[in-house]
């Protein structure tokens, strides 16, 4: 899912599995998601980009700050 609410959402109802976060993304956001992930055991990665690049990744002309991954099997994370 993309978006910082409906990953947040997902993360508080126990149905994500993964999540990225731009490098930039904004402190406070980062913060809360980064502190419901550790509460909830869920892997998190600092993309080494912009929203922008991040949104460019997935196909999409606009920023994507905040990426939660709700099905995890076969997902494999490179540069950890």
């Amino acid at each position: 899912m993309i978006g910082s609410k409906t990953t947040i959402k997902a993360i508080k109802k126990g149905k994500c599995k993964y999540v990225f976060l731009s490098n930039n993304i904004n402190d406070e956001l980062k913060n809360e998601i980064l502190g419901l992930c550790t509460a909830s055991n869920i892997p998190v990665q600092i993309y080494n980009g912009s929203g922008y690049e991040l949104g460019a990744l997935l196909g999409k002309p606009y920023m994507i700050s905040c990426i939660g991954v709700i099905e995890a099997e076969g997902l494999e994370i490179r540069g950890e």
